[in-house]
């Protein structure tokens, strides 16, 4: 199966995709690292393109139609569901996945320069509101409000989510551990190029073991042809020795009758 989704490298999607897949081999494997590694290296290995952001891996997958997967946050699958089309694409929801939600926040230096420390403090209080929450889960975003959740049940199937300070301390431990230079997904790669270039030459000796094969299948039936035209010539001229001598022994035959006569 080929997976399409953004770099983690230079994208927050990519990032809450690799750490969403990290955290649900960890939960599978028991935090056995070794196992979660060679999974994520089977995963990574599937990826047919890194883009460099959310947008381009949906226009990849979407319109330049590369990758039978695309990964991506919840709300912008079905979302391109609805601009490309209900009926041809599925959107699955997997059992376990990372809790990805967008900080809003009062600026304190910001606000008291400009005094607007109230409203802004009320602009985002506002965003809690039942009626906000209403309205952003037409955009297919969850929520929290719990009327709002209990009502919106049938449109977002249930889900284990997982966050990244848990299982990484912090996002910064998560960015210098992971996506920094050198950090687990260069390794991770580097292990795939590794892989890649293993399959690659067991696959070269292989077709040349084949083409060796075939070779001398090659030169087989050509000897066996050789042989069965060579069988069929001296059949041939055996025919026609046994031919020369029966003309020869009617002719003397009937060049007796005519002496007799």
């Amino acid at each position: 199966v080929d997976v399409v989704f953004p770099n983690p490298k230079t994208s927050g999607n990519g990032r809450y995709t690799y750490l969403a897949a990290w955290m649900a081999a960890e939960e599978q494997f028991g935090g056995d690292e070794q196992k979660i590694r060679d999974y994520m290296t089977r995963f990574l290995g599937n990826v047919a393109v890194f883009d460099s952001g959310g947008r381009s891996a949906t226009v990849t997958f979407a319109e330049r139609e590369i990758g039978d997967v695309l990964i991506s946050f919840e709300s912008e699958v079905n979302n391109i569901r609805k601009e490309y089309g209900t009926g041809d694409y599925e959107v699955v929801v997997p059992k376990t996945s990372v809790l990805a939600e967008f900080p809003v926040s009062v600026v304190d230096d910001v606000v008291d320069e400009r005094g607007t420390r109230e409203v802004a403090t009320a602009y985002l209080e506002h965003l809690y509101d039942k009626e906000i929450q209403e309205l952003l889960t037409t955009f297919n975003y969850r929520v929290h409000h719990p009327e709002v959740v209990k009502a919106t049940e049938d449109q977002f199937p249930p889900v284990k989510l997982l966050k990244v300070e848990d299982y990484f301390g912090s996002w910064q431990n998560a960015q210098d551990t992971h996506f920094a230079s050198g950090g687990v997904l260069d390794e991770l790669q580097a292990q795939i190029r590794k892989l890649a270039e293993r399959f690659d030459n067991e696959r070269d000796k292989q077709i040349a073991q084949l083409e060796s094969q075939l070779e001398k299948a090659r030169q087989r039936v050509s000897e066996e042809m050789k042989r069965r035209r060579d069988s069929l010539n001296r059949l041939e001229k055996l025919q026609n020795e046994y031919r020369d001598k029966a003309n020869a022994t009617v002719q003397r035959q009937l060049d007796r009758a005519r002496k007799a006569v």
